[in-house]
């Protein structure tokens, strides 16, 4: 599209892009916007804070973990550094970006504290999966009924079911007690967002928060051989899916 330039207002010096991260934050081997986000802070001087959210587990319960970037300055840095907790600083008004499972964790978010409506500016769906995916709905039942382990050597056979691209290696299973695999899962399908949805509208358009949706598309050839079969089965219901 042919695009006006940029203006960037003064005020963006006040306020803070708070990122979102969708399911397997921190155990995969590329973090999301990993290059764009520290050229995007130095361009615009806008700081940005990524939210510690748990990779597995429920949007309600990834709740706090936005909350504790919100309003006490915890999480990551641009650069995915740990922040410090000498070095942390709550964010005044705030931008928030919801990649994936970070965009319902967004919603829930808003449900649960609508008086945060007054700080954030906007909010951008990144491929968010607002209405859900149909690639839950399968995993989901397929691991309904299975007693998932918590010991960390069998729950990284598990996670690499889902996704071969898991790196367990280098530590990235924190927080073990916390994993929900299951109910991160459910609350990705597509029953468990439409039901959201339709439960929560009239409060979330009361909110008056403008929201930017961002999508892909992509085909067969142009993901990594573990998710060609992720494709094909998205093809049966949208062929400009984003994988």
């Amino acid at each position: 599209l042919d695009l006006p330039p940029v203006v960037v207002p003064e005020s963006i010096d006040h306020t803070t892009l708070v990122f979102s991260p969708g399911l397997l934050t921190g155990m995969l081997p590329v973090q999301a916007f990993q290059s764009a986000f520290p050229r995007i802070e130095k361009r615009l001087g806008m700081r940005i804070l990524r939210s510690d959210s748990h990779p597995m587990r429920g949007c309600a319960a990834n709740t706090a973990d936005l909350l504790a970037a919100i309003e006490q300055g915890e999480g990551f840095t641009a650069t995915a550094q740990k922040i410090k907790p000498e070095e942390r600083r709550p964010p005044g008004d705030i931008f928030l970006i919801g990649y994936s499972k970070g965009a319902p964790d967004i919603y829930q978010l808003l449900v649960t504290r609508p008086d945060l409506r007054d700080r954030i500016r906007c909010i951008f769906n990144w491929g968010g999966a607002i209405g859900g995916s149909y690639l839950a709905d399968d995993i989901f039942g397929s691991i309904k009924d299975l007693d998932i382990p918590k010991v960390e050597k069998a729950l990284a056979a598990f996670l690499s079911v889902i996704s071969p691209a898991i790196d367990v290696s280098s530590g990235s299973l924190r927080r073990i007690d916390e994993y929900n695999i299951k109910e991160a899962v459910f609350d990705l399908t597509t029953t468990a967002r439409e039901k959201f949805l339709a439960d929560h509208r009239p409060l979330l358009e009361s909110l008056d928060i403008p929201i930017f949706n961002i999508t892909g598309s992509t085909t067969a050839m142009e993901v990594p051989y573990f998710q060609i079969q992720g494709v094909m089965a998205l093809n049966r219901y949208d062929s400009n899916n984003d994988m």
